[in-house]
């Protein structure tokens, strides 16, 4: 009986180990996914708007949001989340303590929102 117990707890340690690292390499795995994204969505900004229903002129993003109104622009930030988008994941999420202007933020409901299976919403999301 001892050794069976032995054997069970040695099992238990081992399986929890490996657990762990697995939890730390698919977290990593997410993390750079996630900065990926963001470079690829804003060059890595957080003050810029984009998807907007006019033409821009060179730059491609609008900086202030004198420029943001003047050409219609519904995504904000370094992830790029429209307003309606950012409200509905914070909801899904039960996090309305969130705020679009903010770079964590954004990068915690990117991240919330990949591992819960919203990627598809950002054209730079690639399946993961």
């Amino acid at each position: 009986m001892k050794k069976l117990i032995l054997c069970l707890i040695i099992l238990c340690i081992v399986g929890f180990a490996r657990e762990g690292k697995e939890s730390v390499i698919w977290n990593d795995r997410i993390d750079r996914l996630v900065d990926e994204i963001i470079l690829c969505e804003s060059g890595g900004q957080n003050n810029i708007w984009g998807d907007c229903d006019k033409n821009i002129p060179s730059p491609y993003y609008c900086k202030t949001s004198t420029c943001a109104k003047k050409y219609h622009c519904k995504a904000r930030g370094c992830a790029q989340f429209w307003r309606k988008t950012f409200d509905w994941f914070t909801g899904l999420a039960v996090r309305k303590d969130l705020k679009i202007e903010s770079e964590q933020d954004q990068r915690w409901l990117l991240k919330w929102a990949i591992i819960n299976g919203h990627g598809s919403n950002w054209a730079c999301y690639k399946g993961g």
